[in-house]
């Protein structure tokens, strides 16, 4: 029903970089929380929805960051086969490692704008689901998780607050394919969100 094929049992093992980025000194940390609205691919039905997100950041160079991101999407997924739509709850659970480069904006130093790219994957979680087919006809969808690897590409900008805080400004598109629909979907966040440099 929600339009991709399954592949069970997938985790998200890029997050035992954590520690390293934590840990390695030398260079500067970054903790990021974020917050904004996710919307889908028309054809997922999937409502639009508020997106909850923790990451860290790790400096490559000036400039150049290494970030290590986990964001979340409860949303619902709008079911029309059936005697009346039905609205499916669904948890989008999106992980990526990506660089991001930032440079200052002339005669406004302070400010930075970013762009940033990231590769990593994406697990629709779904719970069970009674769905009535006719009067006296019901089909049972057992919860599933479904994972689809993919790549986000976006950007922003980072104003200073009182340091060691810096607010982010940030869009950013996720794409990745969707078999079942035969092609390569893409999904849009805009956001905002918090920056405490270690």
């Amino acid at each position: 029903m929600l339009g991709f094929s399954a592949t069970r049992g997938k985790s998200y093992p890029v997050f035992a970089l954590l520690g390293l980025l934590l840990t390695n000194g030398g260079y500067s940390q970054e903790i990021h929380a974020t917050f904004g609205i996710q919307s889908f691919d028309k054809e997922f039905a999937f409502a639009s929805a508020p997106q909850f997100g923790l990451g860290v950041g790790h400096d490559i160079t000036h400039g150049l960051q290494l970030n290590l991101s986990l964001v979340m999407t409860p949303t619902q997924q709008r079911i029309s086969a059936a005697t009346q739509p039905v609205e499916h709850k669904v948890t989008v659970v999106h992980y990526a490692l990506g660089i991001r480069l930032s440079r200052s904006v002339p005669r406004v130093r302070p400010l930075r704008v970013f762009a940033q790219a990231a590769f990593g994957g994406l697990i629709f979680r779904s719970g069970g689901l009674r769905l009535e087919l006719q009067p006296g006809t019901a089909v049972y969808l057992a919860p599933r998780s479904d994972h689809r690897f993919g790549f986000a590409l976006g950007g922003g900008l980072r104003v200073p607050l009182r340091a060691p805080l810096a607010l982010l400004l940030e869009y950013r598109g996720v794409w990745h394919h969707a078999p079942a629909l035969g092609r390569t979907v893409r999904h849009d966040y805009l956001g905002t969100g918090l920056a405490l440099r270690l």
